[in-house]
């Protein structure tokens, strides 16, 4: 396999990892730096509600779509017109959000984007608060 698709994909998965920790630990700080810069603020916002009124019991990654320009792409055997510039990310949770305190399921998706060599991510907090 092509050194540079496999370099890529790692630090999408080391990205993901990282992120997610975070956001589940509700590190603020941390969850914002691995954010596209155009959505750093909003984010900041968001986990200080997030961290207020959710508690997270369970995550698992359950899914992921790679797409290069849009178009979704295999990820068995890359071809060079096949690498991946995109990603969405399906995340599983239990949680309880106040002022319920119901354990209910959720899925989110989080879209990763690579921009100069490193993934971003575009956070979604909407699912949290349906």
């Amino acid at each position: 396999m092509d050194k540079m698709y496999l370099a890529t994909r790692k630090k999408l998965w080391d990205s993901i990892r990282v992120f997610n920790n975070n956001f589940e630990s509700k590190s603020r700080s941390a969850c914002t730096s691995l954010v596209i810069s155009s959505l750093r603020g909003d984010c900041l916002v968001n986990m200080g509600e997030f961290k207020k009124r959710v508690t997270i019991s369970d995550a698992a990654l359950v899914g992921a779509i790679f797409f290069r320009k849009g178009i979704p792409v295999k990820q068995a055997f890359p071809n060079p017109e096949e690498a991946f510039d995109e990603a969405e990310i399906t995340h599983q949770y239990q949680v309880v959000v106040q002022p319920s305190n119901l354990v209910k399921s959720i899925t989110v998706k989080q879209k990763w984007i690579l921009d100069d060599g490193d993934w971003y991510v575009i956070p979604n907090f909407s699912p949290f608060y349906q």
